[in-house]
């Protein structure tokens, strides 16, 4: 008997993603680009860690980088929540470094460990997925 099957969807620009799984999936893709304003997006939307990892990078190049890792990431959690942007994104927090993983995150979605990320840019292979 075929399992349920639960699927995500995101695009941005030119750019389109599906994820499709047996369990709860989400998916984000965007554009990497810098912004005047990144540093203010990031202070109304992202948790203090984060924000503080944000702070601690030396060139704008890293923060861009930094920030796109935590939205992508961020955005695809909460849509495997199911919540979507009612959830906030400053209910958890990511590793700024090294393989994608929560830090923190609100009940009811803990602990950590029981979710699994993964990033991909353009022309790579999956990093970080198990």
């Amino acid at each position: 008997m075929a399992g349920e099957l639960h699927i995500s969807i995101s695009h941005a620009r030119e750019l389109v993603a599906v994820a499709i799984g047996r369990s709860r999936i989400g998916i984000d893709v965007e554009a990497v680009r810098g912004f005047p304003d990144l540093m203010d997006v990031a202070d109304m939307q992202f948790a203090r860690e984060m924000r503080d990892d944000l702070r601690t990078v030396e060139t704008d190049r890293e923060r861009v980088a930094l920030f796109f890792r935590f939205w992508t990431l961020g955005e695809a959690f909460i849509k495997a929540t199911g919540e979507g942007i009612a959830q906030g994104l400053q209910s958890f927090a990511f590793s700024a470094h090294g393989r994608p993983a929560l830090t923190r995150v609100d009940e009811p979605w803990g602990p950590c460990d029981r979710w699994s990320f993964g990033t991909l840019g353009w022309g790579e292979a999956p990093k970080g997925l198990r």
